[in-house]
């Protein structure tokens, strides 16, 4: 049933993303960076916003 609505979505592909493996310590990296009240990562250039066009790039998907 959720496949299904997945599909419906055109969200199915991200529901198919292995485990990113290999990243850990990059990963441990961004995770001590982030700060969730502003929904950013502070870095030593400055503050890093992930925008929805980001991740439709890194994910391949498509903005209506």
């Amino acid at each position: 049933m959720v496949e299904n609505y997945l599909r419906s979505t055109r969200f199915y592909h991200v529901s198919r993303i292995e485990v990113i493996r290999g990243f850990y310590l990059l990963l441990a990296a961004l995770v001590e960076r982030w700060r969730p009240k502003t929904h950013t990562f502070i870095l030593p250039v400055g503050e890093i916003i992930v925008t929805l066009e980001d991740v439709a790039h890194i994910f391949g998907l498509r903005i209506d």
